[in-house]
């Protein structure tokens, strides 16, 4: 049971906490200025043994009333029940009543059995008065001590608890006032939202669960935000190389069409020429084809829907890819200058046949539009987190570089699958591309379109 208890004071909200000290403090608050109030008051001088002209003048006016009670209602001496009914009535009153040297009714005595002669005997207080009272069957004394002091005690304590609790209530809900307000504020906030306005921004007050709730509105509505920004990027990047693909394969495909027909309508001269017709049919026949895998490729690594097989490798892999390149472009007879700064063993989550697509893509750049009287250099950067590969190259005098760009974008979104990024550009004649990758990662990156499999050994 203790422990249920102790994981309950654990579990406790902070808005809970906040509430139960707003709560303390509203109650204390509201005590302190309750009890100041009635201690103020209760300072102003006054006594039941005073026999000032007022108390005197309020002591006949009650001995007029009992008098009255006694007379309307027919009292004799003996009387006690309606004795006592009045006294109830008058409870800040104290009297003992005497007829015949004994006393018939005493406010103090248990039950009102108190009786005997020796108390006639008794001398009075100075704060006690004696009034005459005619009873159906003959006079009596009547001793009085009245303490009017109490009767306005009794109605000063009973509204300083009420002021208590009014200021209790004044402050508690002033406080709860405040949060009912911001809670309405997330509300608006959350219409404002729900609107289209993904820019506006709830504030944040406080550190309870309302301030968190507002700020995870927010980081949603700026996720949201992004999320639609890179959507419409992607739109229109996708509407860009709609309309550049369309383009460049038009010329291509132009030449086919014109190639075929020429064979067709046997203008050619000889078998020569048919075969020169032919090959350059075929080439223009493979360029849209390269054309459209490129698209086609691009498509796939869009699709988020089409998982990416990634796996906890060593860097090996880098190593493996960056020689891979070299070799192949040592064979084609360019000159490479590799320099490899990475200093210690690391590791990365990565789709190894992905990733082995983006090498090839820059190596196929470099063949088609790099200057092979210069030297290409590739680096090999490594820090804390990240293994970069920095490749620069001059570009071939004369070659249109103006193309789809569809290897590079397609290379640049798989990185971004990996939670890297490929960067690339061309000025002064020369083009550079940096592929960078997370390292030391816990866990594969996280995305729609992920399927993790074992470490491979």
């Amino acid at each position: 049971m203790a422990e249920r208890r102790r994981a309950r004071r654990r579990n406790r909200t902070k808005l809970e906490v906040t509430a139960i000290g707003a709560l303390v403090v509203s109650l204390l608050l509201a005590a302190a200025i309750g009890f100041a109030v009635y201690f103020a008051l209760h300072l102003i001088p006054d006594s039941p043994r005073g026999d000032s002209a007022g108390k005197r003048e309020e002591l006949v006016y009650l001995m007029k009333d009992l008098q009255e009670y006694v007379t309307d209602e027919g009292l004799t001496s003996q009387s006690k029940q309606a004795i006592v009914r009045w006294n109830r009535q008058n409870w800040y009153v104290f009297m003992r009543i005497y007829k015949g040297g004994e006393v018939v009714y005493d406010s103090l005595s248990f039950q009102n059995d108190l009786t005997g002669t020796e108390h006639a005997s008794q001398p009075l207080l100075p704060y006690q008065h004696v009034y005459d009272l005619q009873f159906a069957d003959g006079s009596a004394k009547v001793v009085v001590t009245a303490f009017f002091r109490t009767r306005y005690e009794v109605l000063l304590r009973s509204g300083c608890y009420a002021l208590v609790f009014f200021l209790f209530l004044v402050f508690f809900t002033s406080w709860f006032k405040k949060k009912i307000r911001y809670l309405g504020r997330i509300e608006q906030g959350i219409g404002i939202m729900e609107s289209g306005s993904l820019e506006y921004r709830i504030p944040v007050q406080g550190r309870d669960e309302l301030a968190s709730l507002a700020h995870s509105i927010n980081d949603m509505a700026q996720a949201v935000r992004e999320r639609g920004e890179q959507q419409a990027a992607l739109e229109r990047e996708n509407r860009e190389i709609i309309a550049s693909v369309s383009h460049d394969i038009r010329t291509p495909l132009t030449s086919v069409i014109f190639y075929l027909d020429y064979i067709a309508d046997g203008r050619c001269k000889d078998t020569a020429e048919l075969r020169q017709f032919a090959s350059r049919a075929s080439g223009q026949a493979h360029r849209l084809k390269d054309m459209t895998d490129d698209l086609f490729e691009h498509t796939l690594v869009q699709n988020e829907n089409i998982p990416f097989r990634f796996q906890l490798l060593d860097g090996q892999l880098i190593e493996q890819c960056v020689q891979e390149c070299l070799c192949a472009l040592g064979d084609r007879g360019f000159t490479v200058q590799l320099q490899d700064e990475t200093d210690r063993a690391y590791t990365l989550w990565a789709d190894p046949g992905r990733v082995r697509r983006v090498f090839d893509n820059l190596a196929q750049n470099i063949v088609k539009y790099a200057d092979e009287t210069q030297p290409i250099t590739v680096q090999v950067l490594l820090d804390r987190r990240r293994v970069a590969v920095r490749q620069r190259n001059a570009i071939k005098p004369g070659s249109d570089t103006g193309g789809t760009g569809l290897g590079l974008r397609t290379c640049r979104r798989i990185l971004q699958r990996h939670g890297g990024k490929l960067l690339y550009s061309q000025e002064n004649g020369c083009f550079s591309a940096l592929a960078v990758l997370p390292v030391d990662r816990s866990t594969p990156p996280k995305g729609a379109g992920s399927v993790f499999l074992p470490e491979r050994t």
